[in-house]
C-alpha cells in the first residue's frame, strides 16, 4: 500500500512540474537555439561537442533526450545539466516554491 502512495505523490508532484514551468521557455532562457521539428524541437546538445541537432525537447510530455550523449529528463534535469548543480538548486532557480521544493525532495 506504500508504494502506491508513494507512486501516487510522484505522479501528482510531476504533473504539477509539468504545469509550472514549460520546458521550451526553460531551453530557451537558458539560451538553447530550438529547431521545429514536427510536434518537436531540436537542438544542437550543449551536454557534448554537437554539430548536428541531436538533442530533441517534446513539448507535450515537458521532456527532452539527447540521441547523442542520451541523456534526458525534464525541465528539471536539464537546468541541472546546463548549470551543473544539484536538483535543489535547479528547482530555485526556475522558480518553484519552498512548499514544493520540500515535496519534490522528500521525493528524490
Amino acid at each position: 500500500m506504500s508504494n502506491l502512495y508513494a507512486l501516487l505523490r510522484k505522479r501528482r508532484l510531476e504533473k504539477v512540474l509539468r504545469n509550472i514551468t514549460p520546458i521550451l521557455t526553460v531551453a530557451k532562457s537558458l539560451g538553447l537555439r530550438l529547431f521545429r521539428s514536427g510536434s518537436r524541437f531540436r537542438v544542437k546538445c550543449p551536454l557534448h561537442g554537437d554539430t548536428n541537432p541531436s538533442l530533441v525537447i517534446y513539448p507535450n510530455d515537458n521532456t527532452f533526450y539527447c540521441f547523442g550523449c542520451r541523456r534526458g529528463g525534464n525541465e528539471i534535469s536539464l537546468v541541472m545539466f546546463m548549470r551543473e548543480c544539484s536538483s535543489t538548486e535547479a528547482m530555485q532557480n526556475l522558480g518553484y516554491d519552498r512548499d514544493l521544493l520540500a515535496e519534490a525532495q522528500a521525493e528524490l
